[in-house]
């Protein structure tokens, strides 16, 4: 009578599923306090980069137009902080303020 091997079982142990889940739970205590840090300089970047585009569009857009541009902050339908950008075409031959009518939206911002 001979002997056949043994079949080789494939699969984890309870005991090395406890060590995976432990060190995997070390590793999310010590990313997690890493990764809000990271994403609070990512959000703080980003506004930065939202106002920068607004001013330069809004600078393009007087020097295209050869007019005054204002920067106008507003809430978008969702809530949020959004701007847009107005033109004064002067057909009147007043000011461009805050007051004339003379002001067309240019463009309609990125949302930020």
């Amino acid at each position: 009578m001979t002997l056949r091997p043994a079949r080789r079982q494939s699969g984890f142990t309870a005991l090395e599923a406890v060590i995976a889940v432990s060190i995997l739970g070390i590793l999310m205590a010590v990313g997690v306090p890493r990764m809000s840090g990271w994403l609070a300089a990512t959000k703080a970047a980003g506004a930065g980069q939202f106002y920068v585009e607004g001013f330069t569009l809004a600078r393009t857009q007087a020097l295209a137009h050869n007019s005054h541009s204002r920067l106008v902050f507003i809430d978008n339908p969702g809530g949020q902080p959004d701007w847009r950008v107005d033109i004064c075409f002067r057909a009147t031959g007043n000011a461009c303020d805050d007051a004339s009518n003379d002001w067309s939206t240019a463009t309609a911002a990125a949302t930020g």
